[in-house]
């Protein structure tokens, strides 16, 4: 059986519920997004070999300047305040999700996984603990409800991952320091665009 990987992501849930969504909870996506991961996975899982689907949320990481850990980053640096969501979100390390990711390869994992650090915060609240890692003014943050966003899609008040497996992903905190070693010691500034 041939092995195949693929990612969906946290926007198939509608965020009814308090506790993070592990795997077997229901799906039931609010957005045209969600809806297309939902039939994605449906989709992969059923389509023969050995698939693996992994649903991850919010990512993050040092080498790309246009995640919202970047944002967060300039913005403060440039003491401008930050308006930040609400919504409740599992963040995702990118290398930490990269490693177990290749660890599920490399044992033969199939089915669906959730992959997500572990910690559930409020957009704004990861901006807060990203900024003290970084040594910048978390009160620079200001928490916003998700509507004065007037976002075109609906998205779910929680869509914080957990996993009924072993092996997920460190806590949050961590990641967001290892994170923040790298953010500090390299120049992160995106090339201009010519």
């Amino acid at each position: 059986r041939l092995p195949f990987v693929g990612f969906s992501s946290d926007l198939v849930f509608n965020g009814a519920q308090t506790e993070p969504y592990v795997e077997r909870d229901t799906v039931a996506p609010l957005n045209v997004y969600g809806v297309s991961k939902m039939n994605a996975e449906r989709d992969i899982l059923k389509g023969g070999g050995a698939p693996l689907m992994i649903r991850t949320a919010a990512f993050f990481s040092p080498y790309d300047p246009h995640n919202f850990a970047a944002l967060v980053r300039r913005t403060l640096e440039e003491g401008r305040r930050l308006e930040a969501a609400d919504l409740i979100v599992s963040p995702t390390y990118v290398p930490d999700l990269v490693d177990r990711t290749l660890d599920l390869l490399l044992d033969g994992a199939v089915g669906l996984r959730h992959l997500a650090n572990r910690g559930a915060v409020t957009w704004a609240d990861f901006a807060r603990r990203l900024a003290r890692a970084l040594e910048l003014d978390p009160e620079l943050v200001v928490e916003r409800p998700a509507a004065a966003f007037r976002w075109p899609a609906v998205r779910p008040p929680n869509s914080a991952l957990a996993t009924e497996h072993g092996g997920g992903l460190p806590s949050l905190d961590d990641a967001i320091a290892r994170y923040a070693i790298i953010a500090r010691s390299e120049d992160l500034t995106p090339d201009p665009v010519t």
